[in-house]
């Protein structure tokens, strides 16, 4: 499978996409030895995630191949979503800054639907240029086996598979890239790190965390999402408008753009551990932080374009 440059590519010759499919399908093999091998695996966990997972990515995988409507994209999404809660948990309970404990009962069900399926294309969203998606796998993968504790189980496992997993992937994929990792590979992504934080011990302050060691990707989505809406735009319609895409049209290369990413990542990774050892008022400037970088960022990007726009 080619992707083939046009108007809204952010490479220039035409390339393998799909290469995704290595990373998904290879977790989900440690997914299925840990459960068949492992006489203490709650497998209902294990196959609710790996159901799940694998329904994401099979459509992913179709998406690479026949370009979905985003109606069934998003319809598959949702149930694998529904998978992962009744195999798992969803959220009845979240611990926010400056708010405290929140009893949100069956509310948490729709949230966590919305959680999953939101991070699932945010995640894709995000996979636009060289390394970009492969290293942040690799950074929060990593992330979550220490938050487990490295102990062994099945959060420990999954997380170092993908974080292996991506970093194999990272090695062809880094620019100039050899293939793309497609939506085969991304969605699959964005579906673990949506679903990892609930199969964690005290899962009400695991929602923040969860949010924090991925911030850039959420925010930048969210930005973007936000000022395509308020110019009257189609949300759905495919775009070059990302802060990081942003970038690279400002004229800054693939590795520039992805290496400040890897920076937010691990800004992601301190915030993350201080907010979940201490999710009270140390644990709010670990959620400033992040925001106040951001507001940086999108100011250095209106930057480089006002220059960009001042020399034409």
């Amino acid at each position: 499978m080619m992707d083939i440059p046009n108007e809204r590519s952010s490479h220039k010759t035409a390339t393998p996409r799909g290469g995704g499919l290595a990373i998904s399908a290879l977790t989900l093999v440690a997914v299925l030895m840990y459960g068949l091998l492992n006489p203490n695996a709650n497998l209902q966990v294990v196959l609710a995630y790996g159901v799940g997972g694998a329904l994401i990515a099979w459509v992913g995988w179709l998406d690479d191949k026949y370009n979905l409507p985003s109606r069934q994209r998003f319809a598959v999404q949702a149930v694998s979503a529904l998978i992962a809660i009744a195999g798992i948990s969803y959220w009845q309970r979240v611990t926010l800054p400056l708010v405290g404990t929140l009893e949100i009962g069956i509310l948490g069900l729709p949230l966590t639907v919305f959680w999953i399926v939101g991070l699932v294309n945010a995640y894709n969203f995000m996979d636009g240029i060289d390394g970009l998606a492969g290293s942040a796998a690799v950074i929060a993968g990593l992330f979550w086996a220490y938050a487990s504790g490295f102990n062994g189980g099945f959060v420990t496992l999954l997380a170092i598979a993908i974080a292996g997993n991506s970093l194999g992937f990272l090695g062809h994929n880094w620019s100039p890239a050899k293939i793309f990792m497609g939506d085969v590979g991304s969605t699959f992504l964005g579906y673990s790190f949506a679903v990892i934080p609930l199969m964690l011990p005290q899962r009400e302050i695991t929602g923040v965390t969860a949010a924090l060691i991925i911030w850039s990707f959420i925010l930048d989505t969210s930005f973007t999402i936000i000022r395509r809406w308020r110019r009257g735009e189609n949300i759905l319609l495919p775009h070059r408008t990302h802060l990081y895409q942003r970038l690279v049209i400002a004229g800054y290369s693939h590795r520039f753009v992805t290496t400040i990413y890897i920076a937010f990542m691990m800004i992601g990774w301190l915030s993350a551990a201080v907010w979940l050892s201490s999710p009270g008022a140390s644990g709010l400037y670990a959620c400033v932080i992040p925001l106040v970088v951001f507001g940086l960022y999108v100011a250095f990007v209106q930057r480089q374009e006002s220059l960009v726009a001042n020399r034409a």
